[in-house]
C-alpha cells in the first residue's frame, strides 16, 4: 500500500473553478486551518471537524452523501483538530505541509475508500477541497521542459510505446531541428534511446515511424493526471472538462 496522504487532490477556489492539485498531507492541514472544506460527491462541504465525524459511519457508500448533516455546522475546535495539532508540535499551521502522527499507511475500508488513521481517529482522505477565501483563476499555461514532456507522454516513447525507465528517454524532435523544427509542445515528444537513433534527423514516415499520439499543448490538469487513478478522474470530472484529463490520440 503506497503513501495515502501523498495521494492526489483537486482544489477548487471559492467560486468552485479548479485551481491546483495537492497532496491529501497538504489538504489535511488546510483543512485543520479552516483554509479549505471538503466536497462531497453531492456537492455538500464539510469543514475537518464534519468530516470527521461523517467518517466515523464505516458503512459510507462509495462517495458520501451529506444525509442532511451540514459539516459547515462545526466550529472547527473538536478533539479532532486538537489531536491533529498536538501531533504538529502544537501549532496548527505546521508549515503548511505537516501532519506529524499520521499514519500514511492508512489502507481502504469495506468500500475502496482511502483512509487516513492518525493514533486518535480515522478519516476518509478528501479527493476534493474549497478554498474558503482564494479566488484566483486556473493557470494557464504548462512550462515547457523536460519533465513536463515526459509526464504529459505517460513516460512512454511515442514512437513504440514502451516505457523504459526516466534515465533511458530521450527528448526527440518530431520535425528535426536540423529541419527547422522547433522545441515546443508540438514538435517535442518522449523517445527511447532506440527510436530516437533509429529516427535520427529525418521525419518519422521516412524511416517508417508513427507517433502513437499528437503531441500538443497540455493543459495545467492534463500535466498532473498521471498522479490520478480512475476513482478520482470520475469525481474530479464533475468539477473538470474531461478532455482536460486525457491526451488526444494521434491522426
Amino acid at each position: 500500500m503506497g503513501d495515502v496522504t501523498n495521494r492526489p487532490v483537486l482544489v477548487l477556489n471559492r467560486h468552485w473553478l479548479a485551481v491546483h492539485v495537492c497532496t491529501v498531507r497538504r489538504a489535511i492541514a488546510m483543512l485543520v486551518q479552516d483554509i479549505a472544506h471538503v466536497v462531497c460527491e453531492d456537492y455538500q462541504t464539510y469543514d475537518f471537524t464534519g468530516w470527521v465525524s461523517l467518517s466515523k459511519d464505516s458503512e459510507l457508500p462509495a462517495l458520501p452523501a451529506s444525509n442532511g448533516r451540514n459539516g459547515n455546522s462545526s466550529n472547527g475546535n473538536g478533539r479532532e483538530m486538537n489531536g491533529i495539532a498536538r501531533h504538529n508540535g502544537g501549532n496548527r499551521s505546521s508549515n503548511g505541509n505537516g501532519s506529524n502522527g499520521i499514519n500514511t499507511n492508512g489502507g481502504k475500508n469495506g468500500h475502496g475508500q482511502y483512509i487516513v488513521r492518525t493514533p486518535y481517529f480515522a478519516f476518509l482522505a478528501p479527493r476534493v477541497i474549497v478554498l474558503q477565501h482564494y479566488q484566483k483563476n486556473p493557470p494557464r499555461s504548462v512550462r515547457f521542459n523536460r519533465r513536463n514532456v515526459y509526464l504529459r507522454d505517460d513516460f512512454r516513447c511515442q514512437y513504440c510505446s514502451v516505457a523504459p525507465g526516466h534515465e533511458r528517454l530521450t527528448l526527440d524532435h518530431v520535425i528535426p531541428r536540423s529541419r527547422g523544427g522547433l522545441s515546443v509542445w508540438e514538435n517535442v515528444v518522449a523517445a527511447c534511446e532506440r527510436c530516437n537513433a533509429r529516427k535520427g534527423a529525418h521525419l518519422p514516415g521516412e524511416t517508417g515511424m508513427k507517433l502513437s499520439r499528437k503531441p500538443r499543448r497540455p493543459s495545467w490538469m492534463a500535466a498532473v493526471r498521471l498522479h490520478t487513478s480512475d476513482e478520482d478522474r470520475l469525481l474530479w470530472t464533475r468539477f473538470v472538462d474531461p478532455k482536460q484529463l486525457c491526451l488526444s490520440p494521434a491522426d
